[in-house]
């Protein structure tokens, strides 16, 4: 993989003192199934690009519970565990598959923002992109059955039930792994409407 390829054609950069830049700034690595990339409660001294396999970011709650909050598997996606990137991590973030990622240093990257409207530009879009979904899965938790919730996540990231854990995609989806096995089992002909909010 050609870093200049990544940052053009997958994060649709356009800027050349900034591509050049982060190719200069940025470093590719290979994640092992399993490996944390950042820890919970811990400051992140990097941020990473994913460019493929498939990662999770997750919480472990009050009564002990492992509870998955975001599932990242498109090249391209920002794996970060805050908006702010000065403050410890609120989640942890592992790889789920033998993953690549492009990664740069926190520090690296603050002095892009401060120096390229494009950085700027690219982190607001990437923020946005990410509340976005969490608003979505908040309202289906409320609003949605878990067939609805089942057919949602098919759609939205094809073929990723097929390489994980089931177990993780329960718990990004709200729902019990008997609920979701039951759902599994079921006939495909069994479909609901997801159209109406994301």
């Amino acid at each position: 993989m050609k870093m200049v390829d990544f940052f053009t054609e997958t994060l649709h950069l356009s800027d050349k003192n900034l591509i050049s830049e982060l190719v200069k700034k940025s470093s590719v690595k290979t994640v092992k199934k399993g490996e944390y990339l950042i820890r919970q409660g811990q400051r992140a001294d990097q941020i990473f690009f994913l460019v493929d396999g498939i990662c999770r970011g997750f919480f472990v709650d009050i009564n002990g519970k492992d509870i998955t909050d975001c599932l990242i598997y498109k090249c391209g996606a920002p794996i970060i565990a805050s908006s702010d990137l000065s403050t410890v991590s609120p989640i942890a973030i592992e790889a789920l598959t033998k993953s690549t990622v492009v990664c740069i240093a926190v520090s690296d990257f603050n002095e892009l923002l401060d120096c390229f409207s494009e950085a700027n530009l690219l982190y607001r879009n990437l923020l946005q992109n990410s509340n976005d979904l969490h608003r979505c899965l908040k309202i289906m938790a409320y609003q949605f059955t878990a067939m609805q919730r089942y057919h949602w996540f098919l759609k939205n990231y094809p073929g990723v039930i097929d390489k994980i854990s089931h177990k993780y995609v329960a718990s990004y989806l709200n729902m019990s792994p008997v609920t979701l096995s039951r759902l599994i089992n079921m006939s495909d002909s069994i479909t609901d409407n997801v159209e109406l909010f994301c």
